[in-house]
């Protein structure tokens, strides 16, 4: 693969992951939400905002993995472009 190629997918996975950034904690408490109303037919107020308050919590953390996994594939480009130049010389 050329660089511009490597480049391009790098692009393309920093949009995967942007979008999933901000549509993963929505989608997971209304996922959630909806199987508990599914097993459950008791579906209080207070059970609603006990969970939305634990996703608020868990926010953060569902945020920054896709940003993560964009910063190791970084990493792992740049350690084959310092490997390259390692031993080419």
């Amino acid at each position: 693969m050329n660089e511009v190629a490597i480049f391009k997918k790098m692009l393309m996975n920093q949009t995967v992951s942007i979008f999933l950034l901000w549509a993963a904690p929505a989608a997971v408490s209304v996922v959630t939400i909806g199987v508990y109303n599914y097993y459950n037919t008791n579906l209080d107020i207070s059970v609603i905002l006990v969970c939305l308050t634990i996703f608020n919590l868990l926010q953060m953390p569902l945020r920054q993995l896709p940003l993560s996994v964009a910063t190791i594939m970084e990493i792992v480009v740049s350690m084959k472009r310092i490997e390259v130049y390692i031993t080419i010389k």
